[in-house]
């Protein structure tokens, strides 16, 4: 109803892309959206600015607790089953945080539930490693940034997001 109005979208994760202008979380997504929608040519408008996160609110410990954490929801498509598993073989105690059914979890992994973001923020923080082996292209990670903002490696899958936020070898792991 208003044509002269500039219509922005923004922090696209979805396939319904409706804008003429749009703001990517990560270089990963924007290319994953093009090559669906069959942007061919590159969109020289389309941009990508990557999510903010105040710095304060992730907290640093020096001697992290012998657990790795897995922070997202319990569904097959974030990985839980591989986090669960992976945590295992290496031996190590799993922590999970999250919405989600827990009979998702296996392995004796421990299920923290939803807690509060301060609460998550300082379990995250704690622990020695965060895992998120999404299985599908996924389009930022938050969870990931926020690991790394408290110091704690990151190790992902080696698609979507995390290949523009997880410097392999330096800030976590790909694999």
């Amino acid at each position: 109803s208003h044509p002269e109005l500039t219509f922005l979208e923004y922090s696209i994760g979805y396939r319904g892309i409706t804008a003429p202008y749009r703001i990517f979380q990560s270089h990963a997504w924007r290319h994953v959206v093009h090559g669906f929608t069959w942007v061919d040519w590159g969109r020289l408008l389309d941009s990508v600015i990557p999510p903010f996160f105040p710095v304060d609110a992730f907290p640093f410990v020096a001697r992290p607790d012998p657990y790795v954490v897995y922070c997202g929801r319990l569904v097959p498509q974030k990985g839980i089953a591989i986090a669960c598993e992976a945590a295992h073989l290496a031996g190590m105690k799993l922590i999970a945080i999250g919405h989600g059914d827990p009979k998702q979890l296996t392995h004796g992994a421990e299920y923290a539930g939803c807690v509060s973001t301060e609460e998550r923020n300082a379990i995250v923080a704690r622990a020695s490693a965060c895992l998120m082996p999404t299985q599908y292209i996924e389009p930022f990670g938050n969870v990931s940034a926020e690991a790394q903002l408290s110091g704690v490696p990151v190790i992902s899958t080696d698609y979507g997001g995390f290949v523009d936020s997880v410097e392999n070898g330096v800030s976590g792991y790909r694999c």
